[in-house]
């Protein structure tokens, strides 16, 4: 049934060669992990995680390699075509990763990186299947935390056993914050096997801030997708709220729509309620813009509503910029609130008013917020930075392959 279905894809997308996608250490003859994503020019933080990864490997002793698993960027915003098509593209690289570890017996190790949805955990819970039927060990890195999918686990008997089943698949689990290991422990999992890791930037990338000039406005900046799961509607109503306090203020929004014309309408909001001279959209901004951008501006606002560990929030921090954020996800053991002294306030999720206030509070303590960019910064970096994790994801690939 295999070889059938492999003659139709290839008949219907021709055969794909392997890209030269895989670290250089995974080029060599080593024990190697092959780590799944979406294709590597994709957006999202699964697929920058796995490209700092690669980037920045350099175990002498592990190589990694990568398989496209997911969909394709090229059709990613038009959702009839991509659902129709994603059936077949999956099947298609699953048959390219069995292939690949029958043909490549030192690939020792599948890390798989799904976010919390029963589809995505399905989806590498096969892969996952497929790779101990091989003789492979297995990690399950969960990306992302969804509060009502995990609260569905726990109240729904067929989620939780099918959730189980997926987890027994796996070796080694890792998550993005010390709640969510809490949270998994609660479902009996041997707190042994759960990892906590962060996401991370590359500080070589950072651009030096530069200064405000004096008696100008202060600059906030949100960085990421456009859409109200991450907060955008009420970023605008609590602006809204500043600019009738004649509070001075410029807002940037920096970042594409998810989902056809929401971004349409944030952009006639922001014409409807006043505010257009003070809030601008840049659209998605990558490498060096979205580096600029984090040095010209003074204070980060992220009022998303559910999180992983997003790394919009660290960049911003290794850029100095002081976050006024939710307490979502890994940010509770990210954020440090102490006035002025911290690296940034919570607000609390889909609290208009809280939100203005504490804007209100970081534009009115804006000099002192200032002189603390450097400490941000270096805090930051040195918590976060790519070869901090890196090493971290090393060790936990060197306990699997008993190095």
């Amino acid at each position: 049934m295999v070889g059938i279905i492999r003659k139709l894809l290839v008949a219907k997308f021709g055969e794909v060669p392997q890209r030269d996608l895989d670290s250089a250490a995974g080029r060599m003859n080593q024990q190697k992990v092959m780590i799944t994503s979406n294709p590597l020019d994709h957006e999202g933080g699964v697929v920058q995680f796995c490209n700092l990864l690669l980037r920045n490997w350099q175990s002498s002793k592990i190589g990694l390699v990568h398989q496209e698993i997911g969909s394709g960027s090229s059709f990613y915003y038009n959702r009839v075509v991509r659902y129709v098509r994603y059936p077949f593209r999956y099947l298609k690289n699953v048959i390219q990763m069995r292939r690949r570890l029958r043909q490549d017996p030192s690939i020792k190790v599948l890390h798989v990186n799904p976010s919390l949805t029963l589809f995505m955990l399905i989806r590498d819970g096969i892969l996952m299947f497929i790779a101990r039927r091989n003789n492979r060990r297995t990690i399950l890195f969960i990306h992302g935390w969804k509060e009502h999918v995990y609260n569905k686990f726990k109240t729904s008997p067929l989620s939780l056993y099918v959730f189980k089943i997926i987890l027994r698949q796996c070796d080694e689990i890792v998550v993005l914050a010390e709640r969510f290991r809490e949270a998994l422990m609660q479902l009996d999992i041997p707190p042994v096997r759960i990892n906590v890791l962060t996401t991370m930037f590359d500080p070589s990338e950072i651009i030096k801030y530069s200064q405000r000039p004096e008696g100008s406005p202060a600059r906030l900046l949100y960085l990421g997708r456009v859409a109200e799961i991450k907060g955008c509607g009420d970023l605008i109503d609590a602006t809204t709220r500043l600019q009738k306090r004649k509070i001075p203020f410029t807002l940037t929004v920096a970042g594409h729509s998810d989902r056809k014309g929401f971004l349409k309408y944030c952009q006639q909001l922001v014409e409807d309620r006043g505010i257009r001279e003070s809030v601008s959209f840049t659209g998605y901004l990558a490498g060096p813009e979205k580096w600029r951008a984090c040095a010209e501006h003074d204070i980060f606002v992220f009022p998303s509503w559910m999180e992983g560990c997003p790394t919009a929030v660290l960049e911003a921090l290794g850029a100095g910029l002081f976050a006024v954020c939710t307490d979502v996800g890994a940010l509770k053991e990210i954020i440090h609130e102490d006035g002025t002294e911290g690296n940034g306030r919570f607000v609390r999720v889909r609290d208009v008013e809280d939100l203005s206030e504490k804007l209100a509070w970081a534009i009115e303590n804006l000099d002192a917020i200032s002189c603390r960019r450097d400490d941000v910064q270096s805090d930051a970096i040195q918590k976060f930075e790519v070869c901090a994790v890196v090493s971290k994801m090393e060790k936990i690939y060197k306990r699997l392959l008993d190095l």
